[in-house]
C-alpha cells in the first residue's frame, strides 16, 4: 500500500480514507473459465496425466496446470497457476520418472519449472534456459532431457538432468521451417525441415545422451515435404515423422533414423495434426479445423492395421494434443475460447478441461435501508446481475439475481430512499431499469422504459424519486432532458436546459441529492474554429467548455432555466471525465478538470457562489486522463479514480482544499470504480479482485470505507 503523508492544516488535522472491511457480494458459481485458454499440452505417467495450457482469464496471460484421472477427468478444475509465467505460444509436458517438467515461452526465453503427479508446484520460481522465438519440442531419454528451440530460424537444443540443471546448452542444428523430437533408447533422433532447391525436406540428426550431434548432415533418403509441420513419435525402437505440406504423410524411420517406408495420408497444408505410439501401434489423429477428424493406425514399419475411423467431433473443434491409454486416446479440444478433454472411445462425451467462475466486472453499487446493492457483468458479454448484502452480513441473492441476459452498454444504480433502480442503456440508446426493494426481490418483472436516443447521461436518487438526465443524441447534443421516475414505477419527463448556439453542445452530466432538490452539472462545450487551412475532419477538434448546474425539484421541473456559470469558458482539449457533483447537506461541491489541472467551487443551494472564483486543487490529485467520481460519505468528500486512490477533499472557511491522497486497496485495477455512500460516515466501493482462494476468479467485492481525522504534532513532514 502506498501512503503519501497529507498535506496539514493550522490545527495539525488531516481527513484520510481508511478500509473498513472488504467483502464479496456474489457466491461464485463454475462454469467455463473466463478469457481464452489455449497452447495445451500433455503427458502421462502411466496411471494418469498433467494438462499445461495458456491462460488469460484473469487478463493477464499465464500458464496453469491440471492433473487428468486415466480416463481424463480434471482432478483441479481451476487449474494451478504457475508462478512468473507470463507466456504466450507454445506450452510442453514431458514425464522424466518422479515427476513431469513444464516449459513455456515467457518474454522470448524458455522456462521450465517442475510439477508433482498431483499437480503440486515444486519450484519456487521457473528456470530461463535461453532465448527463443519458439519452442520446438521436447524429450526424455531416461536420465537427459533435450529442449529445442528456434531463434532466428536456427535450431539450438539444450541437454538438461531431470532436476532442470544444464548439462550442454546451445547445441546447434541449423536452420529449417518446422522441427520435433523424440527419443529410443539412450538417443534422442530431431526431425527438421530442411530447405533444399527451394524447398522443405525432411531430415534427421542423431544426438548422443552426452548432447553429441551423431549425424550432422541432412538423410539425403527423405525426400518427404515437410514444409508446413512436423510431429515426431517414437516406439521406442522406431520412430514415426508426421509431416504436412501440400500433403500430409507418415515417414517411418528406424532407430538409427534410416527410412522404412513413407505413406501418402491426405491433402491438408497446415491442418493440425497428431501422432503418438500407443504401446502397441502407431495412432495417427488428422484433423482438418473441425469438420473431419480421422483416427489412423499404423504398425511399427508402416503397415496400415484398420481402416480410418471417423471420431465423432462436433465442429467448431479442432484437436491441439494427445496422450496415449493403451488403445484408448485421450484428446484436448478446443472449442471457441475454451479447451475439452475427450476419449477415443467415448463417443462425443466431452468434459472441460478447466473450469472457473465467469470473470466478474463491477458496474454500479448503491447503499439504503441498511442493505448494500453490487450490480455486476458475468463473463462476456455476460449477464446482468445484481447482489444485496445487509449491513449485519447476510448475502440476500447468493451466486446474484439475473437482471438480463445481454444487450446493455453501460449501467448505474441508486437508492431513492425507498428501494433500489438499475438504470442500463441497451445497443439502440434506449434507457430502461428495473426496481428492486432493498430485502424482496424485482419489483418489475418487464423493465420501465425511461428514454430513448440517450447520448451521455446519470442519475441520482432522492425523495422517492429517480432523476435521470441526458443528453439528446438525435439533436446533436442541443438538449439536457431529464426523467424523474417515482416509487410507483411512473415517468415523467421534463426539459433541463437548450442550447441555442449551433456551434455548442452538451455533455457528461452529474447529479446529486441534498434532501430536498436536485443539483445537474454538466459542460456546455462550443467548438472553435479549426486552424486556418485546415478543414474539420482533418484536424481534431478544440472546445471552450463552460461548466452549468441546474437545480430540480422533486417534481422534475428545473427551477433554473438559465444555468448557473460554475466556470467560465476556458480552452479544453483534454478529455478527463467530465464535472462531479456531490452534496454536503448544506451546499454543493463541484469538482472538474482541465487538461492536468484540478478545480472545486462551491454552490450554495439557493444556487448562489459564495466564492469569487473556483479553488485549484493539487495535479497530483488527477493525472490527464483518468476519469474519477466524488462522494460525500455525510462526514467528508473524497474523490476516487483510477487504480483505486482515493482524495481526500475537505471544505473549510477558505473553500476546498485536498488534506489527503493514498492508495486504498493493493492490487486492484478499475478504470472508474463504482463508489456509494451510505450517509453515516462510510461508503462503498465496488471492483473485481483475482481471487486466488478460489481458483483466480475475478470476483466481484465491495470494500466499505470511512473518512477519519489523523491529528500530528508541530513538524510534521508535509
Amino acid at each position: 500500500m502506498i501512503l503519501l503523508l497529507p498535506t496539514l492544516n493550522a490545527a495539525g488535522q488531516a481527513s484520510v480514507t481508511r478500509q473498513v472491511a472488504e467483502f464479496r457480494v456474489s457466491s461464485p458459481t463454475l462454469g467455463p473459465a473466463a478469457g481464452w485458454q489455449t497452447s495445451p499440452s500433455i503427458a502421462g505417467n502411466g496411471s494418469g496425466y498433467l494438462a499445461a495450457w495458456v491462460d488469460d482469464r484473469t487478463g493477464r496471460s499465464g500458464v496453469r496446470v491440471t492433473p487428468l484421472s486415466s480416463t481424463g477427468e480434471s482432478l483441479i478444475p481451476e487449474g494451478v497457476p504457475l508462478p512468473e509465467s507470463d507466456s504466450f505460444g507454445r506450452t510442453e509436458v514431458v514425464w522424466v520418472g518422479s515427476h513431469y517438467v513444464v516449459f513455456w515461452l515467457a518474454n522470448y526465453s524458455v522456462q521450465g519449472i517442475r510439477v508433482s503427479a498431483a499437480g503440486e508446484v515444486l519450484d519456487n520460481a521457473p528456470t530461463s534456459f535461453g532465448e527463443a522465438d519458439w519452442i520446438g519440442g521436447v524429450a526424455f531419454n531416461g536420465s537427459r532431457i533435450l529442449l529445442i528451440r528456434n531463434r532466428y530460424q536456427g535450431h539450438l537444443a539444450d541437454l538438461l538432468s531431470s532436476d532442470l540443471q544444464s548439462i550442454k546448452s546451445g547445441i546447434e542444428l541449423g536452420q529449417g521451417h518446422a522441427v520435433d523430437v523424440a527419443s529410443a533408447g539412450a538417443e534422442f533422433l530431431v526431425a527438421i525441415g530442411s530447405l533444399r532447391e527451394t524447398k522443405e525436406f525432411l531430415s534427421v540428426k542423431r544426438i548422443s545422451d552426452s548432447g553429441e550431434v551423431m549425424a550432422s548432415e541432412p538423410n539425403p533418403v527423405l525426400e518427404v515435404l515437410s514444409g508446413g509441420g512436423i510431429e515426431l513419435a517414437s516406439s521406442g525402437d522406431g520412430y514415426l515423422a508426421l509431416t504436412s505440406s501440400i500433403i500430409r504423410s507418415a515417414v517411418f524411420l528406424a532407430r538409427d533414423g534410416t527410412l522404412i517406408r513413407a505413406v501418402t495420408l491426405e491433402a491438408g497444408y497446415g491442418a493440425v495434426s497428431h501422432a503418438i505410439w500407443t504401446g502397441s501401434e502407431y495412432a495417427i489423429v488428422l484433423d482438418t479445423g473441425g469438420t473431419t477428424t480421422t483416427l489412423h493406425r499404423y504398425s511399427r514399419d508402416g503397415e496400415l492395421l484398420a481402416a480410418p475411423l471417423v471420431l465423432d467431433v462436433t465442429p467448431p473443434l479442432s484437436i491441439e494434443a494427445i496422450a496415449a491409454r493403451g488403445a484408448s486416446l485421450l484428446l484436448i479440444q478446443q472449442r471457441n475460447s475454451d479447451l475439452e478433454v475427450r476419449m477415443s472411445d467415448a463417443g462425443s462425451v466431452l468434459r472441460p478441461l478447466t473450469v472457473s467462475g465467469p470473470t466478474q466486472i463491477p458496474l454500479a453499487v448503491a447503499a439504503g435501508g441498511g442493505v448494500d446493492l453490487a450490480v455486476w457483468r458475468d463473463g462476456n458479454p455476460g449477464k446482468l446481475l445484481a447482489g444485496r448484502r445487509t449491513w449485519s452480513g447476510e448475502l440476500l441473492d447468493g451466486a446474484g439475481r439475473t437482471l438480463l441476459e445481454a444487450s446493455y452498454v453501460d449501467v448505474r444504480a441508486a437508492w431513492t430512499g425507498t428501494l433500489f433502480v438499475v438504470v442500463w442503456r441497451e445497443e439502440g440508446n434506449t434507457l430502461r431499469a428495473v426496481r428492486l426493494s432493498a430485502t424482496d426481490g424485482v419489483l418489475d418483472e418487464t423493465p420501465i422504459d425511461l428514454a430513448s436516443d440517450v447520448y451521455d447521461w446519470a442519475i441520482s436518487g432522492g425523495g422517492d424519486n429517480l432523476l435521470v438526465a441526458y443528453v439528446e443524441q438525435s439533436g446533436g447534443g442541443k438538449r439536457m432532458l431529464g426523467v424523474m421516475l417515482s416509487a410507483t414505477g411512473v415517468v415523467g419527463t421534463t426539459t433541463l436546459a437548450t442550447l441555442a448556439d449551433p456551434l455548442e453542445v452538451a455533455g457528461s452530466p452529474s447529479i446529486a441529492y441534498d434532501g430536498a432538490e436536485f443539483a445537474v452539472v454538466w459542460e456546455r462545450n462550443s467548438i472553435l474554429d479549426p486552424q486556418p487551412g485546415c478543414p474539420i475532419g482533418v484536424c481534431p477538434l478544440l472546445y471552450d467548455t463552460t461548466i452549468v448546474m441546474t437545480r430540480v425539484g422533486r417534481d422534475g421541473v428545473a427551477k433554473d432555466p438559465e444555468p448557473v456559470v460554475i466556470a467560465a469558458k476556458a480552452p479544453f482539449d483534454t478529455y478527463t471525465g467530465g464535472p462531479r457533483v456531490a452534496s454536503t447537506g448544506h451546499r454543493w461541491v463541484v469538482v472538474w478538470s482541465r487538461g492536468a489541472e484540478l478545480f472545486a467551487r462551491r454552490v450554495g443551494r439557493d444556487g448562489q457562489l459564495p466564492d469569487g472564483s473556483p479553488f485549484d486543487l493539487p495535479p497530483a490529485l488527477l493525472p490527464a486522463g483518468f476519469p474519477y467520481e466524488l462522494i460525500y460519505d455525510g462526514r467528508a468528500l473524497s474523490m476516487v479514480r483510477d487504480g483505486i486512490i482515493v482524495s481526500a477533499l475537505e471544505e473549510r472557511p477558505t473553500g476546498i482544499v485536498a488534506s489527503g491522497l493514498h492508495s486504498t486497496i493493493d492490487g486492484i485495477w478499475s478504470f472508474v470504480p463504482p463508489v456509494a455512500s451510505r450517509g453515516d460516515g462510510t461508503w462503498l466501493l465496488g471492483y473485481g479482485r483475482n481471487d486466488q482462494a478460489n481458483g483466480g476468479i475475478r470476483s466481484m467485492f465491495v470494500s466499505l470505507m470511512t473518512s477519519v481525522e489523523t491529528r500530528r504534532g508541530r513538524g510534521a513532514r508535509r
